[in-house]
């Protein structure tokens, strides 16, 4: 699971905290060292119940991407339309900028 956290410095260590939530928050000498004790933090809530898992249903384009994730016909389909966007840029460059 990905959350989205902020790290910033803050008077000589660095601060992590959990986007929305800024009590849930911890501080190490390096940005890596701060992500590291928030994620500890954030286990802990879990493990104490504090913190539960939800499953948001994707919407838009991800719905739709995670539809055809799988389907070998549809990666066809969009290797054919990225080949055409591609010609069409290059002949559009072609036109602007004859060499």
């Amino acid at each position: 699971m990905n959350v989205p956290i902020c790290v910033m410095p803050e008077n000589g260590v660095f601060c992590a905290s959990l986007l929305g939530k800024s009590e849930t928050n911890a501080a190490g000498a390096t940005p890596e060292a701060a992500v590291a004790a928030l994620r500890r933090v954030l286990q802990q809530q879990v493990v104490n119940g504090e913190l539960a898992f939800i499953n948001i249903e994707p919407r838009g384009l991800e719905r739709l991407g995670e539809k055809f994730k799988d389907d070998p016909a549809w990666h066809a389909y969009w290797d054919d339309i990225v080949t055409e966007i591609y010609r069409e840029r290059d002949e559009q460059k072609k036109r602007e900028f004859p060499e």
